[in-house]
């Protein structure tokens, strides 16, 4: 394993820094676990179309584009930071508004239905797995490099590219609290949350752990970086499910994707 530093964090950075780098355009009761799972179909889908680049909300990105100067037909990568980290507002916000939907219309409210509980050990116990998982994501993503035609460029590349967009004091505060801040927080409660606890009625704790981790993974797209996405999933899933509260993961998700911001930067 190489040594702690840019190069050897980077790889799992990308996928990390990756929540902003693409444009979005836009339980209690014995019925709860059916509606849940729906919901999180239905942002499965949404969260496909616009990481995809498919308008999901069609009235959303132009209107962000107008509002940072852009032009509709600018490509996403000449896109600024602030355009691509406004772009996410809807994304999130949509993500946060069907898990909190789903709990207050038909389940107990987050606290029961997602375990959105915290406790101070939470952050040790949540660092220490953040940190750990992303120096594993990286020992995960070289057999890629070893067998196949991908570099580590290829790895990097998105990651690299978004923190070049990072110009000034304005620039690194954006990308910290879009990747490092709001993402980590938002996606636990979906994820971890929702998806996670809806799963576990259905299917099980195992089939709800595996699977939560790998839908995880594959709804960012990026498919370089899924082994490694996947492994942070089941590692916020069983800490979830370990010490039942949604505050382990969250602290696990901030140290890893702080690290990642951290890294990118050096």
């Amino acid at each position: 394993m190489a040594p702690l530093g840019r190069q050897s964090l980077v790889g799992p950075a990308s996928f990390a820094a990756r929540h902003v780098g693409s444009v979005a355009a836009s339980w209690g009761t014995t019925s709860t676990p059916n509606l849940l799972l729906r919901f999180g179909g239905a942002w499965a889908t949404r969260a496909s179309g616009s990481r995809s680049g498919t308008s999901s909300s069609p009235s959303s990105s132009p209107l962000i584009y107008v509002v940072t100067g852009q032009s509709i037909d600018t490509e996403s990568s000449e896109l600024p930071l602030s355009t691509r980290a406004l772009s996410q507002v809807p994304f999130y916000g949509g993500m946060l508004g069907w898990a909190l939907y789903a709990t207050f219309r038909k389940g107990n409210g987050p606290v029961r239905d997602y375990r959105l509980r915290f406790a101070w050990v939470d952050i040790p116990i949540g660092v220490t797995a953040g940190v750990l998982t992303q120096l594993a994501g990286n020992l995960v993503l070289q057999p890629i490099i070893w067998f196949t035609d991908h570099t580590q460029d290829d790895i990097e590349r998105p990651a690299r590219e978004l923190a070049d967009k990072a110009h000034g004091a304005g620039g690194v505060i954006l990308l910290v609290l879009v990747v490092a801040i709001a993402a980590p927080l938002v996606e636990e409660i979906f994820f971890r949350g929702l998806l996670l606890r809806s799963m576990e009625n259905r299917f099980g704790t195992v089939l709800a752990v595996i699977g939560s981790s790998l839908i995880f993974g594959a709804t960012h797209f990026e498919l370089l970086q899924l082994p490694a996405l996947a492994l942070f999933g089941l590692v916020a899933a069983m800490l979830v499910e370990r010490t039942d509260r949604l505050g382990t993961a969250m602290c696990a998700h901030l140290a890893f994707n702080g690290l990642a911001v951290y890294t990118l930067l050096r």
